[in-house]
């Protein structure tokens, strides 16, 4: 019989996993040891919760779940901000800590782990005397299954070499029952006879593969789509049914509303709440024809629709697709999503043509870079922008953290990224403050010798909170600090740094960057002032 610890690296091995991430303690070496003996690699990072992001990226790019580990106490409170991201951004991940004896009568680093990871885990097990290789398997697929997310698992240290049962496991996916599925065909005649269907995708999209399926079905019927953040590139941003990314920027959404209000038919495909602020909730009239296909029953009053069908959404979109005709639909003739679409672009440059600010930045780096580039965006001011300006032309082209919306993901999503797709450029966009908070990880990717690009927004503020401070006409308090000389940071890390502060220098340093054989950190100087008017 296999222990414990090489019983559940057995059953990531065989979900797809390859990658683990984390700091470890004396209560996991068995644990790393056996995933070593699995041929899964085991990534040592300066602080859990980047370690999280790490795997988070990896689960979205290799669509195995992300596995991140850490010791008792300390170690496993440091996770829940990465957990609560996988859990709220519906990324599938496995938690793994370390615990004393149950019945060991110590408190020192002592907490109870599962009312920590419970409320922010889809399960919270621990495997003590009498656990079974089933009950490890089903965990673990339960991570990918039905809504994807995190699960944990607390390993006491005393019980990691001791040998596992075997049993059979649950016949079950974890996935929803399937809800309306006679809707499908009301709703392939509602399609039939739209002449403006609109779609709305969301991240539903990515974690259950349908991309495929999607873009097959906005040719069949010519609808517009908007699309969350998190599903930029389900369908190329090139391509003229794309209107747009929702729902941060009230500048860009001033454009996105018209073609939202002048749909006929909204279906909303994968299209999570979690991944919409206030101003989506019920965009469009409740008369209006609606419909949710998604992978579960609307439990929110975010929004609501007349039809819903709840399920892997890959295949309700195949049982759709093959009750629609075979034929191009001649939707949208008066071409109100291209002409909005155009809006919201124009809506978002600078006044004056060419200037230096966060616009050039991203535009200039979006030029720059290879069309096959992933990105990265750390939460701030610059992320509004960014989903919005960067164009992205395959799933998981931008990753960022959507649900919650927290600092610090993207260095630590772009050497998830880098490790997960070393034949990519990656490049990750981050203030300086988001930077800041993660500095250490400069540190990871000198030790992974990761060639990842940085672009930092300089300009000593947290931009995005200083801007709604401002026009709350409240006193400057908190959000402003002094530079930091991050080309000195980079190069003390091993990497490479440089200074930009115009369209020209910034060209010259993203090749630069893409030729480079260690990371490159390019500090773009802007004035905070010029995101006034261009995203909120």
């Amino acid at each position: 019989m296999a222990t414990v610890a090489a019983r559940v690296a057995q059953s990531l091995s065989q979900a797809g996993v390859r990658h683990a991430f984390g700091i470890p303690g004396a209560e996991v070496l068995a644990l790393v040891d056996a995933l070593a003996r699995e041929g899964i690699a085991f990534h040592l990072v300066k602080h859990e919760t980047a370690g999280g992001f790490m795997a988070d990226a990896v689960a979205q790019l290799t669509g195995a779940p992300g596995v991140l580990i850490g010791t008792l106490g300390p170690g496993a409170t440091n996770m829940t901000t990465a957990v609560a991201n996988a859990r709220l951004d519906r990324t599938p991940m496995v938690i793994l800590t370390g615990a004393i004896d149950p019945r060991s009568a110590s408190t020192h680093m002592v907490l109870d782990h599962a009312a920590l990871f419970s409320p922010i885990c889809k399960r919270s097990i621990t495997l003590a005397q009498g656990c079974s290789g089933a009950m490890i398997d089903e965990t673990v697929g339960l991570a990918s299954s039905g809504v994807p997310g995190p699960v944990h698992m607390d390993i006491p240290v005393n019980f990691a070499g001791s040998e596992v049962a075997e049993g059979s496991p649950a016949e079950t996916d974890g996935s929803p029952a399937n809800h309306g599925i006679a809707d499908l065909q009301t709703l392939a005649d509602w399609l039939a006879e739209a002449e403006r269907p609109l779609i709305l995708a969301g991240i539903g999209v990515l974690r259950h593969a349908a991309h495929e399926e999607l873009r097959r079905l906005v040719r069949t019927t010519g609808a517009a789509v908007i699309t969350s953040y998190k599903a930029k590139g389900v369908v190329p941003e090139d391509d003229n049914l794309v209107v747009g990314a929702s729902s941060l920027s009230t500048v860009a959404d001033r454009a996105l509303f018209k073609v939202v209000r002048a749909a006929d038919l909204i279906l909303c495909v994968g299209f999570d709440p979690v991944e919409v602020r206030e101003a989506w909730g019920q965009p469009w009239e409740r008369h209006t024809r609606s419909a949710s296909l998604g992978w579960a029953p609307q439990e929110h009053e975010v929004f609501r629709t007349r039809l819903e069908v709840a399920g892997n959404v890959r295949a309700k979109l195949a049982g759709l697709l093959s009750l629609l005709p075979k034929r191009s639909a001649a939707a949208w003739k008066d071409s109100l999503p291209g002409r909005c679409r155009r809006e919201a672009e124009a809506s978002m440059r600078p006044l004056e043509e060419g200037a230096w600010g966060p616009h050039a930045v991203i535009e200039t780096c979006r030029k720059a870079f290879p069309r096959e580039t992933i990105a990265t965006a750390d939460t701030g001011a610059h992320r509004i922008l960014l989903s919005q300006v960067w164009s992205s032309y395959e799933p998981h082209g931008l990753l960022q953290s959507t649900g919650l919306a927290t600092m610090g993901y993207g260095l630590s999503g772009a050497i998830g990224a880098k490790i997960a797709r070393p034949d990519r450029p990656v490049v990750c966009f981050t203030g300086d403050g988001g930077l800041e908070m993660f500095l250490g990880e400069l540190a990871t990717l000198r030790d992974l010798r990761l060639p990842v690009a940085i672009v930092c927004f300089a300009d000593r503020s947290l931009a995005l909170i200083e801007l709604k401070q401002r026009r709350s006409r409240l006193k400057n308090l908190g959000v402003d600090f002094p530079a930091t000389d991050f080309c000195a940071v980079a190069r003390a890390f091993g990497g490479e740094g440089v200074t930009v502060r115009n369209r020209r220098e910034l060209e010259i340093a993203c090749r630069r960057a893409l030729e480079a054989k260690t990371f490159s950190l390019i500090e773009a100087l802007i004035d905070k002032a010029e995101y006034d008017g261009q995203i909120l």
